[in-house]
């Protein structure tokens, strides 16, 4: 795979056109990246899909950057933005945490389950007419097979919505002109966004391999039907999904750890504990060396990751008794009622064998 850059990368030294953005999971960078993409480099030649609109911060990027393109006469609805526009459940959390989290990090108060969309509406402003709008299910929708020029992915948090966005939207790109912006490529708990980039690598160069955690790709050839097939179904064994990403981490060299992470994520999802450890240990034994400031974080979801599925699936340790642990331990009985941990021996794997908790065992 060829590596390319975009020749003004002015997003890197400059984000003052995005000052304004709303608050969101983006970074000025990525903000700055594409809102630039929308005014300098967008052609009109196809649409502008945001795929994982959240609160508004892509969209209104986006459409800041369509509202100041000089070669586009016409605008409006030329972006699609999808999202549940709801409070939502990640792995291993909590409604009422995501709910809380939204108000300690936004200043946003929604109960749990409660629509965002006025959020999303108020945040894009005078931007919103450019915007057709998909709340609900994105993988209830179907796409109207209009070509597709950019195709920002940041809803693919489950294999069936992923499996939908390749099935919808990926047919759609041209060859030549079509960006994929993946924006949790820098992301080690979704290895299924890896392992198919790797799988399509022969159709795809390299545009940008890092605006903050989003990395880019630009269509070079056409993606044959049978291979659209293959990703749209998802047809890979545990040993095809392994043997791509270990031949994106050969060929990222020094940029490969986040894709090293999301292996370690895949073999401890498969109960493969030791291997995943190892190479949790091989990025801990490289953090004092690298330049990647994300990397400690990734590292961090990532050992949780794998802890966890080691909770809810290895035989408990000899000598540990669950209910004698959390009588022992109110704050971490109050933890698993909240849900921060699945059970006492979760919280154990990751906290209380360290801080010398006993295991809950009788004398």
């Amino acid at each position: 795979m060829t590596y390319m850059t975009f020749q003004n990368r002015q997003w890197l030294h400059d984000t003052s056109e995005v000052q304004d953005m709303p608050h969101g999971m983006l970074s000025k960078m990525e903000g700055a990246f594409l809102f630039y993409l929308c005014r300098d480099v967008y052609l009109g030649a196809g649409e502008i899909i945001d795929a994982g609109a959240f609160l508004g911060a892509s969209a209104f990027c986006m459409a800041k950057g369509l509202e100041r393109n000089d070669r586009i006469t016409h605008k409006s609805g030329r972006l699609h933005s999808y999202d549940l526009f709801r409070v939502w459940q990640e792995e291993g959390e909590s409604v009422e945490y995501m709910s809380d989290q939204l108000k300690k990090h936004f200043g946003i108060s929604v109960a749990d389950d409660e629509s965002t969309f006025h959020v999303f509406f108020r945040n894009l402003g005078e931007y919103s007419r450019h915007i057709r709008i998909y709340p609900g299910d994105i993988t209830q929708t179907k796409w109207s097979g209009r070509p597709i020029e950019i195709l920002f992915n940041d809803v693919s948090k489950t294999l069936p919505i992923w499996r939908h966005v390749l099935r919808q939207f990926f047919p759609s790109l041209m060859p030549g002109i079509s960006l994929v912006i993946q924006q949790d490529y820098h992301h080690p708990l979704l290895p299924w966004i890896h392992v198919v980039q790797e799988y399509l690598s022969p159709f795809f160069e390299v545009a940008e391999s890092h605006v903050q955690d989003s990395a880019v790709f630009r269509l070079v050839e056409r993606i044959p039907d049978r291979v659209l097939e293959r990703i749209s179904n998802y047809d890979f064994t545990l040993k095809d999904e392994i043997g791509m990403l270990d031949t994106a981490i050969k060929r990222l060299g020094d940029d490969s750890g986040h894709v090293a992470l999301a292996k370690a994520v895949l073999l401890g999802r498969s109960r493969r504990y030791d291997e995943a450890k190892e190479i949790l240990d091989a990025i801990k034994g490289l953090l004092p060396t690298t330049k990647d400031t994300k990397l400690n974080f990734s590292l961090f979801l990532a050992s949780k990751a794998v802890t966890r599925e080691e909770a809810l699936h290895s035989a408990l340790p000899a000598g540990f008794d669950e209910r004698r642990y959390l009588e022992a331990h109110s704050d971490v009985a109050k933890a698993v009622q909240s849900g921060v941990f699945d059970s006492g021996y979760h919280h154990w794997l990751i906290s209380g064998k360290y801080e010398g908790r006993s295991m809950g065992k009788s004398d």
